[in-house]
């Protein structure tokens, strides 16, 4: 795929987790990017491409502001949330540009060591989006930094397609990655 055309895009919110992510097909997705590392890694190809607009950890921070007002409140900004990202002609530019990451898990009950190989995108409007969503709801999130995960694995077998989960640029800092 020529890095420098937009990549056609699905725009997914999931209200109960306050999630966003823009799904890409995998025939948007070079099988071929990166693939030799990949396997030199034992890592494995996901099975779905995604962009996370608002993750998980996001997700229940805002879980757990909204869950003090009552249920009209809530739905009447979940309602608000979704409309924000359904408004904005999100445009997606993946680069040239591949990392190799891992992350250790060890606050868990479980302990897990995830890997992972992304690659960078941009994402048009993303700055906007969480200004706006950080007025809404008068908060100060991170921006996400903008990937796509291409092959991961993990210690535990039921994780072994599971991405990391980078939720900004601090956090993918902190964790040494690897430009490949």
């Amino acid at each position: 795929m020529n890095p420098k055309n937009n990549t056609p895009i699905q725009f997914n919110f999931y209200p109960k987790e306050v999630t966003l992510l823009l799904g890409v097909g995998r025939e948007n997705i070079s099988s071929e990017a990166k693939k030799m590392e990949a396997e030199k890694l034992w890592l494995l190809r996901k099975n779905e491409f995604h962009f996370t607009i608002i993750g998980r950890q996001t997700g229940e921070e805002i879980l757990e502001k909204i869950q003090k007002w009552d249920e009209k409140q809530t739905q009447k900004i979940l309602q608000k949330i979704k409309k924000l990202g359904e408004n904005i002609e999100w445009k997606v530019e993946l680069k040239n540009e591949y990392y190799y990451v891992k992350k250790d898990y060890k606050n868990l009950e479980t302990p897990d060591i995830r890997e992972s190989i992304i690659q960078i995108a941009e994402i048009k409007w993303i700055e906007a989006f969480y200004k706006q969503l950080n007025i809404l709801l008068d908060t100060q999130f991170e921006i996400p930094l903008p990937h796509v995960t291409l092959y991961t694995n993990s210690i535990r077998k039921e994780k072994e397609r599971y991405g990391i989960g980078i939720y900004s640029l601090k956090q993918f800092e902190k964790l040494s990655p690897k430009k490949i």
